[in-house]
């Protein structure tokens, strides 16, 4: 409902949407009615036009604001992207860092090689 209220706002027509994301108009009409899901492609064609960097950033728009994540910083907020960038990976690294834990415990436990003192 937030893209249709976008592209309204933008006075854009149905035809023009479909123009823009490269489909017809009657594709372009089952998607600002909500009936079809957008495509992520789709989406990053409409968001520089309604007002977005991308995809990303309308879908982040969109959401209600109890469900937003906080907004990523730009370049020219004063923030160090790479020290983001840096903390972000390192919160990925400990959850692969743990994936591979679980999956080396499961492992060991389901060795047919492993050797069962009950089984004796």
């Amino acid at each position: 409902m937030r893209v249709r209220s976008l592209i309204e706002e933008k006075d854009l027509s149905q035809t023009e949407i479909g123009a823009i994301i490269g489909r017809a108009q009657s594709y372009a009409s089952l998607r600002i009615k909500g009936l079809k899901s957008w495509t992520i492609e789709e989406l990053d064609q409409l968001a520089p036009i309604l007002g977005y960097r991308d995809a990303f950033a309308l879908i982040a728009a969109c959401r209600p604001e109890s469900d937003s994540p906080a907004p990523l910083p730009d370049a020219d907020d004063g923030v160090d992207l790479d020290e983001v960038a840096a903390v972000e990976q390192a919160k990925v690294d400990a959850v692969l860092a743990k994936l591979r834990r679980d999956d080396t415990l499961l492992a060991a436990k389901h060795d047919p090689h492993k050797h069962d003192p009950d089984i004796d």
